[in-house]
Formats: C-alpha cells, sequence, structure tokens
C-alpha cells in the first residue's frame, strides 16, 4: 500500500491507495497476505488503465485525471467490542462447508474444547481454556443465552445459516456484556441486511441427513429486511453390532439404532428502520423448535416411545444511535423476551426410573443499555447498565401441575469504562469496574419430599474489575495485555437442587476467577 505522505508521486498515473486509521482499527488484519494480493491486483490494474488513458489524452490538455481510492477493512477479523482482549473472530466471509455447524466453527478455534454427546443434534458444550460450560456465557444479537438454572449453553441448538459474525473472548469479559464470564464470551451476531440479495442451500448425506436453508435480503430507503429459514431431518439409522450377552458370540446380532431421528427448524427475522441519518430502530426474532427421539443409553434396550422437545424464541426491539450524547457518542438499548421450554415424554419410562412426562418452561425478560463518549482525541467513556429477571416453571405434564415451586432470578448489573490514549507512546489504558447484583428465591428439599418448600430470597452482590493496556509500536504490530477478576453465582439447580439427583445447597457462594493474558498481533 501507498501511505498518504506518498499519494501525490502516485496521482496523475497509478491513483491513490490510502488506509486511514482510526484507535479502534490499529489492530492489522490477520488475512493480510489475502489483502496484500488483492491491492497488488488493483495496482496493476489501475496503473495499466490510468497509463492507457494518459496516452490516448496526451496531446488533450484538459484530460481528466481520475483518482483510485482503494480502502481495506482492517477491521474483519479483529475484534469490534474489546481490541484489548484475546479474542478469535469467525465472519460469514470464510470458506463455506458442507453441513457445517456452529460447534464445528468453534472447536477449531485455538484454546477452545466442544464436547459433543452425540450426532446430529446431541448436546455440545463449550469449554475455554479448561473452564466449565457454565463459566463461558454465549450471547446471541445480545441476548444471553445462560439461564439461571445452569448447565452452559448448547451450541447446536444456534443455527449457523443466519450467522454474521462470531467473536469469542478468551479468559476475559469486554463492558459491552453485562455478565461477566470467568471463562470467557462467546458472541454470535446474525445477519444484517446489506444489499438485495437471495441464497440458497439444499443438501443430503448418510443416514437419511437432509438440510435446507433459504434467506433473502431488501435494501430500501424506509426499511431493510433480512428474513432467513433453515430445516434439518435427520433419520440416524444406522448399523450396529448388539452384542448381547458379554462373552457370548452366538447371540451377537447387526441391528438398526430405532428412535434416533432428529427434526429440526430456525428461522430468523430483522427489520431496520433508519430514524434520520444517525439513528437506527430495529425489530429482531428468531426461533428454534426441535423434535427428537431419545434412543436410550443401551446398546441391547433401546428405547422406542421416549421423545425429547426442545425450543427457543426471541424477540427484541433495539435503538442504535450516534451522536446523541454528543460529538463521537453512541447509545445502544436492547429490550428483549426469551422463552425457551422442554420436554421430556416417556411414558414407559424406557429412559427414565418410571414413566415421566415434563414440560419446563423458562422465561426472561431484559434490557440493557450500552453507552460511549468521546472526549477529545485522548479520552473514552463507556458505560453498561443491564438488568434481567428469569423465571423457571417445572412441569409434571402428568398431573398438570408444577414439579416444583417455580424458581426466579433477578439480575443487574451496572459498569463503567474510561480509556486514555497516550500519543507519544502510542499507549491505550482502560481501566473498568463493574458491579453485579442477584437476587434468587431458593427452595429446600429433602430425600424424602418431593415438592421443594420456598425459603428467604438469596441476594448477592458482586464486584468485577479489570485493566487492560494496548500499545503499538508501528502501524504492522500491536501489543495488549489485560488482567481482570471474574465472577459466577451458583446457578438455581446448584441451589435447589431437583426431584431427582441432585440435593440443595443454599449456602454456596459464586465462584471467583483471576485472568491474565498478554499477547501480540
Amino acid at each position: 500500500g501507498v501511505g498518504r505522505r506518498h499519494a501525490p508521486l502516485f496521482q496523475k498515473t497509478v491513483g491513490v491507495f490510502m488506509f486511514p486509521r482510526t484507535r479502534n482499527q490499529r489492530a492489522m488484519d490477520t488475512s493480510v497476505g489475502h489483502t496484500n494480493a488483492a491491492l497488488l491486483i488493483s495496482l496493476f490494474a489501475s496503473a495499466y488503465v490510468c497509463t492507457q488513458a494518459t496516452s490516448a489524452h496526451a496531446d488533450d490538455a484538459a484530460a481528466p485525471v481520475y483518482e483510485t481510492i482503494v480502502k481495506a477493512d482492517t477491521n474483519v477479523f479483529v475484534s469490534r467490542k474489546d481490541e484489548g482482549a484475546s479474542a478469535a473472530v469467525v465472519t460469514s466471509n470464510r470458506t463455506a462447508r458442507a453441513g457445517e455447524s456452529v460447534e464445528q466453527l468453534v472447536s477449531e478455534l485455538p484454546g477452545v474444547a466442544v464436547t459433543r454427546y452425540g450426532g446430529v443434534g446431541a448436546l455440545a458444550t463449550l469449554s475455554v481454556r479448561g473452564s466449565t460450560p457454565n463459566q463461558v456465557q454465549v450471547y446471541v444479537d445480545d441476548i444471553p443465552l445462560n439461564l439461571a438454572t445452569g448447565g452452559g449453553v448448547d451450541l447446536g441448538f444456534i443455527p449457523v445459516f443466519s450467522l454474521q459474525r462470531l467473536e469469542l473472548f478468551k479468559g476475559s469479559s469486554p463492558l459491552a456484556f453485562g455478565s461477566s464470564g470467568i471463562g470467557g464470551v462467546m458472541s454470535v451476531n446474525t445477519q444484517t441486511p446489506e444489499n438485495n440479495s437471495v441464497h440458497g442451500s439444499l443438501g443430503t448425506g448418510s443416514w437419511g441427513d437432509q438440510r435446507l436453508a433459504a434467506s433473502g435480503s431488501y435494501v430500501g430507503s424506509r426499511v431493510r429486511a433480512f428474513v432467513g429459514f433453515a430445516a434439518t431431518k435427520w433419520e440416524g439409522n444406522f448399523k450396529y453390532r448388539n452384542q448381547g450377552l458379554p462373552f457370548d458370540p452366538s447371540d451377537d446380532v447387526v441391528t438398526t439404532r430405532s428412535n434416533n431421528d432428529l427434526d429440526q427448524q430456525d428461522g430468523t427475522l430483522r427489520l431496520v428502520f433508519p430514524v434520520g441519518a444517525r439513528r437506527r430502530l430495529s425489530l429482531v426474532s428468531s426461533l428454534t423448535q426441535r423434535e427428537q427421539g431419545v434412543a436410550g443409553g443401551q446398546a441391547n434396550r433401546q428405547s422406542q416411545q421416549t421423545r425429547l422437545g426442545l425450543g427457543r424464541q426471541t424477540a427484541q426491539v433495539v435503538y442504535d444511535a450516534d451522536g446523541d450524547l454528543g460529538t463521537d457518542s453512541g447509545i445502544k438499548a436492547n429490550l428483549y423476551v426469551l422463552h425457551m421450554s422442554q420436554r421430556l415424554h416417556d411414558p414407559l419410562g424406557e429412559v427414565s426410573s418410571a414413566p415421566t412426562d415434563t414440560n419446563d418452561q423458562h422465561w426472561a425478560v431484559g434490557n440493557t443499555w450500552r453507552l460511549h463518549r468521546a472526549f477529545g482525541s485522548r479520552y473514552r467513556v463507556r458505560g453498561v447498565v443491564d438488568m434481567r429477571h428469569e423465571r423457571f416453571t417445572p412441569l409434571d405434564a402428568f398431573q398438570q401441575t408444577p414439579s416444583g415451586t417455580p424458581g426466579t432470578r433477578t439480575f443487574g448489573a451496572v459498569g463503567f469504562e474510561p480509556s486514555v490514549w497516550f500519543a507519544r507512546s502510542r499507549i491505550e489504558v482502560t481501566p473498568s469496574v463493574r458491579l453485579e447484583a442477584s437476587r434468587d428465591v431458593l427452595t429446600t428439599r429433602n430425600m424424602f419430599t418431593t415438592v421443594p418448600s420456598a425459603t428467604d430470597p438469596r441476594v448477592s452482590f458482586l464486584p468485577v474489575w479489570r485493566a487492560s493496556f494496548t500499545q503499538h509500536p508501528n502501524d504492522n504490530i500491536g501489543l495488549r495485555m489485560n488482567v481482570g477478576r471474574y465472577v459466577r453465582a451458583p446457578s438455581t439447580m446448584e441451589r435447589y437442587g431437583n426431584t431427582g439427583f441432585i440435593l440443595p445447597n443454599p449456602t454456596l457462594v459464586a465462584e471467583r476467577g483471576t485472568n491474565v493474558d498478554v499477547g501480540a498481533r
């Protein structure tokens, strides 16, 4: 590329190649090799075209001078929410592969382990640098998917067809997210309409694997829209050798896996309404529904009627504005509703210890405000206010009565993060402080009771702090260090227990973890 100070030498022949930089664009694109190759091709093409134009109009004193400006997007593979954090980024620009899933994408990132408990549609959980799934916060379009009941987030329940950008923060939690994670944060953003387009895919595979996905975008003067749908079917009817009794090969038979099917549908809708030149109002809704068989754990005792149904619906209103707080400022407000359901239908007790039919419901309503404001070229302030209320209701569908006392959690967080930029040494220092508070309605249960009773609420206040340092010796090298202290409140399952195998411990306190990270880019 050609810097600004060299531009006048090339204006009349090959054009100008400039790379304007801001403080948020100091990190170098990890795909610099591809970018340089593209720039070289553009350079030669521009030189040839301009040379031909100069020859054709050599005698024309009034011949126009054409200027070509090529700008590289240096932020494609760099975290947009926190430059000081150790982060990995996956975008929709990567090479597509057939049958790809979110858990496969994430499993290829360094420092990450994904545990899959079966084939298509099976539970898949995320561990970052040895953490537990409970210690990693997962967000989709800024909606937290980690429930108060705990257990981590099933990555297989995040559709890949509408994914536009995935950011994984390892060992640190940027202030933009209200909840901190000891292991880190994974943030998924779905497609935003940028042009008029239609996409579709159709595929098939072994054991009755069928996949369909379609999406479309529309960009108008008053509204921009994206709509997408995906469907997956899988029979899972592979053959295997059933050994029967141990050490007796006479009863070994080859049989077909039964009740192992999957049927899942995913849908996403996003409407963006421009409000003037600097404000946007977005309506986003998503739906994921899954019905699958539960084959059973023993190869010689397959289930025939046990079914598991999972569902997740989200709806949100997002207000995004630039300049409402002054020059170089921004506000983003997100109001959302999340509903998740899980139903286990086991009428014969093939998987459970007794005939079971449960229909558990989980509701969450939240509101998050993110603010930032710059004061000159040296100072910037960010803030976050996060509020969320969750309610979990376990239901016995046989008797149409709650199988336990509903649990609730009310969560709130407020955070403040100033940044100071030292131009002479090219160092940015960013301290951060956050206070997380939660209120749980606890229940008690012992080995002789099946219905828990409510006790006094449990309230906790958890401080979180972090400091990050970034330094850029030149435009091609970036150094970073961050140190933080993060927390995780006990889940309601850990405090409540359940009617089966987990007994409660209301005295549990929050986990705490310290992360120190040093790196270079």
